[in-house]
């Protein structure tokens, strides 16, 4: 059998090959005056293409984000300056994208827009003073030789046709506010212009990859493609009720014969199979011709039970490897385990251990964004932290029978009281 890179070598022994995106590389490429996001400048979009074909892969990048988000953002004081953050700058829809950026990816970015002060407006001409900017558009410039900074960067809505007039790529700042701050002046002394901002972009620290960073959970990307060619292996056999493990038996001999169009028939017969290699291409109708009848090739179809076995075999280890590569615990991916029932307990220390687990890079987006607030017009020292997701249903029913209101609310990460109406009003 050879088919969605799945290649049985004798019988019982199969060769499994995951395709996967190449390791990420990054290259100055001077013509384009960008740094090459991977060999071919596309490992974000191959990221997508992995994730989006994979239900285990698509699952866990779900829920990472999910639980770095928790419930959501609190602030250290109640001030007019926090709350309009909250309503204007921070909002619930910007914190979710630039959070699963961060889960696909491993890093994220925005536009920060300035004033007249040259600080980052709470509110600009056209929008908010901050904008989420999707990760897999940007392209870092080229880099200094010398002292290997990056100053610029690059956005297109499709780097694989950048060179269409719609996706013509945008050139930006990189976040320097000093540098901004005299844009700005210049802009008022000369009494005309404009400028476009800057872009924020940060990643966590990796060795080996100074520019641009590669998943958290990039150890399972090959495994995440593997689950998405056999998912569509599958998908191009039930469309065609079709099995492609089968044997071409041709009678007589093919050797010295021509096609219509001058090719040895057995090369000519290699050619065409090899249109059939790969998940894309399972399932698909594959007609032979013959004089006649008897002459005709065939193809005489194997037992599909063995091979039905392989793949459960196979599924099994895929769904590991991805938890693994996640650090999750199975339970909160969404995928079940035979005989467990789930009880309460059970998800609860499942949500405990997990959230333990990535304190590390809630932290990280709680200090970026701080970093950020500092430049907002009217500053006045307040801080931003994310809700720790602690379900209340999941909270002991003995235990929760003697807490009163706001103990529970401090439980769960809220503060002790609620805000009066008017507190809230903007």
């Amino acid at each position: 059998m050879q088919n969605a890179n799945i290649t049985e070598l004798q019988k019982g022994i199969y060769l499994i090959q995951a395709k996967a995106p190449e390791p990420l590389t990054a290259v100055n490429n001077k013509q384009r005056k960008i740094i090459n996001y991977g060999a071919k400048n596309n490992y974000p979009q191959e990221i997508l293409r992995a994730i989006n074909r994979s239900s285990y892969g698509a699952s866990c990048v779900k829920t990472f984000a999910s639980y770095i988000f928790g419930n959501g953002i609190k602030v250290s004081q109640d001030t007019p300056f926090s709350r309009e953050i909250q309503y204007y700058l921070l909002t619930h829809e910007f914190m979710q994208k630039i959070i699963y950026d961060y889960a696909m990816f491993g890093g994220f970015a925005f536009q920060c827009r300035f004033n007249s002060n040259g600080n980052i407006a709470m509110r600009s001409f056209n929008g908010s003073g901050i904008v989420h900017v999707d990760f897999s558009t940007i392209r870092l410039g080229n880099y200094d030789e010398t002292t290997f900074d990056v100053r610029t960067a690059w956005i297109s809505q499709d780097w694989e046709q950048y060179t269409k007039k719609e996706y013509k790529p945008i050139e930006i700042e990189l976040f320097d506010v000093i540098k901004a701050r005299q844009a700005v002046e210049d802009i008022k002394q000369r009494g005309t212009g404009s400028y476009n901002g800057q872009l924020f972009y940060t990643k966590q620290y990796k060795p080996g990859e100074p520019f641009y960073p590669s998943p958290v959970w990039a150890a399972g990307l090959s495994w995440i493609y593997c689950d998405g060619q056999i998912g569509e292996f599958h998908e191009n056999n039930i469309d065609n009720g079709f099995f492609p493990s089968v044997i071409l038996y041709h009678p007589g001999i093919m050797s010295g014969e021509k096609t219509a169009d001058g090719r040895d028939v057995v090369d000519a017969l290699k050619e065409d199979l090899e249109q059939f290699q790969g998940a894309e291409n399972s399932g698909k109708i594959f007609n032979l011709f013959g004089p006649s009848r008897e002459s005709a090739p065939q193809l005489i179809p194997i037992s599909a039970n063995n091979n039905a076995d392989l793949f459960n075999t196979l599924a099994e280890i895929i769904e590991k490897k991805i938890v693994s590569a996640f650090q999750m615990p199975k339970l909160l991916a969404g995928i079940e385990t035979p005989g467990a029932l789930g009880s309460t307990n059970e998800i609860a220390n499942s949500i405990e251990m997990y959230v333990s687990q990535i304190q590390g890079h809630i932290k990280f987006v709680e200090q970026e964004i701080n970093r950020v607030l500092q430049y907002v017009e009217g500053y006045d020292g307040t801080k931003v932290e994310f809700v720790t997701n602690k379900p209340i249903s999941y909270l002991d029913p003995d235990f929760l029978a003697y807490l009163d209101e706001s103990e529970i609310r401090t439980s769960l990460g809220y503060p002790a009281t609620r805000p009066s109406q008017q507190d809230t009003t903007i």
